[in-house]
This record gives structure tokens, sequence and C-alpha cells, in this order.
């Protein structure tokens, strides 16, 4: 009798807290999500460690890369429903490395004869993504979770030349 009492009570509490308000700030305004609207986004963690690379005195010189580690992905949100939202992903990543090396030149009579090995890699890293998010709880903190499906495709094409000087 005791664990149904005790059940019947949870499942009040459940009905209450998901029947509550909108949160709202002092001047009534709503400040969560609400249905119909969409946010935009991306990674702050390379703007995150340029700051950081400010203030630390090891590194020679502050930088704001987005590496493999941190790509630059637009992340956006659109509210299904004042708890769910869709949320997708896109990442368009293209890119050119370019080195030269002098080296010396095969069957060269002079030894002070370089020729310049100039590799080229063309690099492209795509991403799709989508997926559902749900929200748990009330007021401005709550948890979330969901599911999300990533599409992603990445090449690298070496490109060799060799040029006389």
């Amino acid at each position: 009798m005791k664990k149904l009492s005790l059940l019947l009570i949870l499942n009040f509490i459940t009905y209450i807290a998901i029947a509550q308000e909108p949160f709202k700030n002092n001047e009534g305004l709503i400040i969560t999500p609400e249905k119909g609207e969409m946010s935009i986004g991306f990674d702050a963690v390379p703007f995150l460690r340029f700051v950081g690379n400010l203030i630390d005195s090891d590194n020679d010189s502050p930088n704001s890369n987005f590496t493999a580690e941190n790509p630059l992905t637009i992340t956006s949100n659109y509210m299904l429903k004042d708890n769910m939202a869709f949320r997708s992903k896109i990442r368009l990543g293209l890119g050119v490395v370019k080195t030269d090396t002098l080296v010396a030149r095969v069957g060269s009579t002079n030894p002070n004869e370089t020729v310049s090995n100039e590799t080229k890699v063309n690099t492209s890293n795509i991403t799709l993504g989508g997926g559902l998010q749900k929200w748990r709880g009330k007021g401005r903190v709550r948890g979330f979770y969901g599911g999300e499906v990533l599409f992603s495709i990445a090449t690298e094409k070496p490109l060799l030349h060799t040029v006389i000087h």
C-alpha cells in the first residue's frame, strides 16, 4: 500500500511539473524556446583557446584555428514543440596546403644546382546531420536528450610538381 501511495504521489507531481507555464523573466517575457523559434550556433572552443593563449605565457602566438578536433560546424535548432526541437548540422571544409622543398638536382654536374619539389594537398571535409532533441525539467535549467544521425565524407588528394631553378 505504501508503494502504491508513493507511486501515485510521484505521478501527480510529474503531471504538475509538466503542466507548468513557460518560464518568464521579471518583465513577463518568455525566455525559454517556444514552438516555431529557430537558433543557429557553432563551437566556440577555438575562440576560447585564443583568449587562453593570450593569457598563457608558454605559447609563442595565439591562434584560433579550427582543427579536426574542433571543426567549424554550423548547427541549428528548430522548435517543433515547446520541449522538442529538430537539430541540424552542416560543415563544408575545403583547403589546400602547399609545401616547397629545395633538393639537389639528380644527374647535374653542378653541386649547387637545386630543384624545388612543390607539394600541394587538396582536402575536403563535408558533414551533414540531423536529429531530435528533447528537454526535461522546468525553469532555466533543463536537461536535454535526443538522437542524431551524421553523414561525413573526407578526401585528401596530394599533388607533386618539380620546378627547375
